[in-house]
């Protein structure tokens, strides 16, 4: 049985639409510019890493330290 096809317009965390610009065939994305948490990063799954974006509101689920710490 073949897996069924990820949607690429769909946040792999929660499911929701991402805005992705990209699967929309757009040059560019909403997240190319978002500081994304490595701990968001970490959740999403090998098979939709570099797949399918996180929506903005699972990207900004966790704080970002400005001084860049963890």
């Amino acid at each position: 049985m073949t897996p069924e096809p990820r949607d690429p317009s769909r946040c792999p965390l929660c499911e929701r639409p991402n805005d992705c610009g990209a699967a929309r065939g757009e040059s560019t994305c909403w997240c190319f510019t978002a500081v994304i948490p490595p701990a968001v990063i970490a959740r999403v799954p090998a098979e939709d890493q570099g797949v399918r974006c996180v929506c903005a509101a699972c990207a900004a689920a966790e704080p970002v330290d400005p001084r860049g710490r963890d």
